[in-house]
């Protein structure tokens, strides 16, 4: 609450002009008190101590007006874009001491306690010391309002611009159930389709984060069935080779008994990969004499290998450092992933972004309507009331449930991930509905996410010990802070806040867990905007945290590609063990 002035508290400003009142506030108070110093000092005789002792008192609260003017500056910055009352210039407490400074003033003067060559000495350095103060505030306004016309000025790289709308298209792909058994799903109905019939038995070789991923997941209309073979089986069965990551959309109700009994009478045999590639898969499929085989490395869709009867068909060569043909990913920073956000044309990713809404909150409002898996989102949603942080990690933890539990409904996903693109989309979904954000700053504030996310998930890599839904909840922590007016320097301090919170959590497969780890990622995203937001941040120095947003994205990329190489290994071994 702010003291009320006859109507002037339901005056609305934007905080740009809480900097500029108190620019005038301060001076004219101080003007005011260099007046009376001034009026007290026509009066006496100056000698060489009372100089200096003014000079004393103008130093002496100068140094102290200097921290507070930073401190306000700092918390008028804080505020989103929205207007706010003008007397938030000052804070409670501020008021408090100002009204305390000018009673102690009034009294003093007007029952001459002090003598006006005291006066003369204190009031022209103190009203020295608050002119002063004042022009800081003044300053600041100025070169901010310098700042803001340079920005609006300067465009994005032309072809930056589209590298980026590129990125865009390529990650956010409708796909249907968890998308590694789904990759299994595509690599099997394609060798059925190079094969021309439907095969005798099969043989899946996989990296070791890919068995992780698919051993306790349900893979899409297969009737609750779980694991590589399941997999295999229903992309030879009945997959849509040509439809890529919804492979399966095409399964009608009687092929899931079809799945079935292929499953149960056919010899799919399952064999760790030893290539050292992080995501591999090859299926060779067998009918009598003949064979064919499919092989896809690096990600979800990118098919390396297809040979009928040991004649190649297809080949790519594959290099020992991995590259997505795909637009080169080392462009993104979060400098210039905010510069995108303001500058995009909605034209440009409409689409894309309306397509993310419909198909995420989708099936975030199927998890919280039907049972699946742990029902995370429903124990969330329970005891949540009107708690927007709370139903913003329900939401988005509700669309991982149905979707690690068999759902059939599609996701748009993020990183090759439909758990990073339900985290990355939802929560600020949910936000902007909740506060009547326009379409237009919600499609900017998504665009941000899905960048961000895909900015920390390029040094990590698409599959990794380090889980994935905590880059996707920094990315979402992020996008809200946008929404709330949040610049670039709010969201990289976000971003920093986020990942020093949450970077311990691992990636121990797909499965109904994965909810309440989506749940999480969300509250460090949601933890990180607010601490920044209140004056609060984690310094370099401070564990993996070091200076500079970039910096610090490195080192998180350092921990999870490098230093958790082993940790893949040990948590592949335990759940094999399992």
């Amino acid at each position: 609450m702010y003291p009320s002035c006859g109507g002037v508290e339901e005056i609305v400003v934007r905080k740009q002009t809480l900097v500029l009142v108190a620019a005038l506030v301060w001076t004219a108070a101080g003007v005011n008190i260099v007046r009376i110093g001034i009026v007290a000092a026509l009066s006496v005789t100056w000698v060489w101590w009372m100089i200096l002792s003014a000079i004393a008192v103008y130093a002496m609260f100068f140094t102290m007006f200097f921290r507070i003017v930073k401190k306000h500056l700092k918390r008028i910055y804080g505020y989103g874009d929205k207007k706010h009352c003008i007397l938030k210039f000052f804070d409670v407490k501020a008021y408090i001491l100002m009204g305390v400074m000018m009673t102690g003033g009034i009294l003093l003067r007007t029952f001459h306690v002090i003598p006006d060559r005291c006066t003369a000495m204190f009031y022209t350095g103190l009203g020295g010391a608050l002119t002063t103060a004042g022009i800081c505030f003044g300053v600041e306004y100025i070169s901010a309002a310098v700042k803001r016309k340079r920005e609006k000025k300067r465009k994005m790289d032309g072809k930056l611009y589209r590298n980026y709308i590129e990125i865009l298209k390529e990650e956010l792909l409708p796909a249907m159930g968890c998308t590694e058994p789904i990759a299994i799903a595509y690599a099997a109905a394609c060798a059925r389709e190079i094969l021309g019939k439907i095969p005798e038995r099969a043989v899946v070789e996989a990296s070791g984060n890919i068995v992780k991923n698919v051993k306790s997941v349900v893979v899409p209309h297969t009737g609750g069935l779980k694991g590589i073979a399941a997999a295999a089986a229903a992309g030879i069965v009945a997959g849509c080779a040509d439809k890529e990551l919804e492979v399966l959309s095409c399964v009608q109700e009687s092929d899931v008994e079809a799945i079935a009994a292929y499953l149960k009478k056919t010899d799919i045999s399952v064999v760790l990969s030893d290539t050292g590639r992080i995501f591999d898969i090859k299926i060779t499929v067998y009918a009598g004499k003949e064979s064919a085989v499919v092989r896809i490395a690096d990600f979800h869709t990118n098919i390396v290998e297809k040979a009928r009867n040991g004649e190649v068909l297809f080949a790519k060569e594959l290099t020992q450092e991995i590259k997505e043909s795909l637009t080169d990913r080392t462009c993104l920073t979060v400098e210039n992933i905010c510069r995108f956000a303001d500058e995009v044309e909605i034209a440009d990713i409409e689409e894309l972004l309306e397509r993310q809404i419909e198909y995420n909150m989708a099936i975030a409002e199927e998890g919280l309507k039907n049972p699946y898996g742990a029902n995370i989102g429903k124990v969330l949603l329970k005891n949540a009331g009107d708690d927007i942080r709370i139903r913003m990690r329900a939401y988005a933890a509700a669309g991982s449930d149905a979707r690690m539990n068999g759902c059939e409904m599609p996701v748009v996903i993020v990183s090759g991930s439909g758990n990073q693109g339900m985290t990355a989309s939802v929560p600020i979904i949910v936000y902007a509905r909740e506060t009547g954000a326009k379409r237009e700053k919600l499609l900017r504030a998504l665009a941000l996410s899905d960048l961000i996310t895909i900015h920390l998930k390029t040094g990590i890599g698409r599959l990794s010990a380090y889980c994935g839904a905590v880059s996707a909840g920094v990315g979402a922590g992020a996008g809200i802070e946008y929404l709330r007016g949040g610049k670039e320097k709010a969201i990289a301090h976000t971003v920093v806040n986020a990942v020093a919170i949450a970077s311990g959590i691992i990636c121990d497969g797909a499965k109904a867990s994965c909810a309440a780890k989506i749940s999480q990622a969300v509250e460090a995203g949601i933890l990180g905007y607010e601490m920044y937001e209140q004056g609060n941040e984690f310094y370099g120095g401070d564990g993996i945290v070091t200076k500079g947003v970039e910096n610090t994205i490195r080192n998180v990329c350092r921990l999870a590609h490098d230093g958790m190489a082993q940790t893949d290994k040990e948590i592949l071994g335990i759940m094999l063990d399992c």
